[in-house]
């Protein structure tokens, strides 16, 4: 008889856990490594039938995310993104949480998304 074990053993995360931090890859949480407060996400996946809303720049803390196309949401709650808030709508506290992920996404390199038309054609 034999046993299919589908999940990881302990030792395998032990394994892989070492292997990558020899490598200086921090993947799993490191006491030496600074927690971030916000983070800058850039995403632009191969678009080939016309995905175009799929893409776009982010900043964003546990809280809050604003878009590149200035979009600006309480993720904690509205999770699927339906309403964004409006400027008029924003505490202080947001205003500046909001001008500090603009700095933040204004610091980035200008980026152009391509279009699903600049895309090279699948080759049969």
């Amino acid at each position: 008889m034999i046993f299919f074990q589908p999940w990881p053993k302990l030792q395998d995360y032990l394994f892989l856990k070492k292997r990558m931090e020899k490598a200086s890859i921090h993947f799993f949480p490191n006491e030496n490594q600074p927690s971030r407060e916000i983070v800058f996400v850039h995403y632009d996946p191969l678009k080939r039938a016309n995905n175009e809303q799929w893409y776009g720049r982010f900043v964003r803390d546990k809280t809050y995310k604003l878009y590149s196309d200035d979009r600006f949401y309480n993720v904690s709650q509205d999770a699927e993104e339906k309403h964004p808030i409006a400027d008029t709508e924003l505490t202080k506290k947001e205003l500046l949480l909001k001008e500090k992920f603009e700095t933040q996404l204004n610091s980035a390199p200008p980026h152009h998304f391509k279009q699903s038309d600049e895309y090279p054609k699948k080759i049969k």
